[in-house]
């Protein structure tokens, strides 16, 4: 029987939690070109059918190919945990792949399921 420690700290997360910076990130290649976000924004956009005190979010944001060949993002969106949740400090909430050109910049706007948002992890209230 093979017995793992890890629990959720697997992959990113165990390097995260550990304050280890790996050389080469996941996903991180040495031919792809570099991104940049700027402008951030978060808004309500309607109460979640499911659970009407909750509200599905949109979290917009310019994604900007700043290296000097084309290249696809996928731009994440994480939420923070407390402490007290007793799980990886980031989730995953939500992303969306955009393909730039050198120099080309695009508003991207990631919505995000109330559910992903469900205890132990913070919800937004109306």
């Amino acid at each position: 029987m093979v017995r793992y420690s890890e629990n959720l700290e697997v992959g990113c997360r165990w390097y995260e939690a550990n304050g280890v910076e790996p050389l080469f990130p996941f996903g991180c290649g040495l031919s792809y070109p570099d991104f940049a976000c700027s402008d951030p924004s978060v808004r309500r956009i309607h109460p979640d059918r499911r659970n009407p005190r909750h509200w599905v979010v949109s979290v917009e944001f310019t994604i900007t190919n700043t290296g000097d060949v084309a290249g696809k993002e996928a731009a994440q969106v994480y939420v923070t945990l407390p402490e007290a949740a007793g799980e990886p400090a980031k989730r995953l909430v939500g992303f969306e792949k955009v393909d730039l050109e050198p120099g080309e910049s695009e508003r991207v706007s990631v919505i995000v399921d109330p559910a992903r948002l469900e205890p132990p992890a913070v919800v937004v209230r109306a």
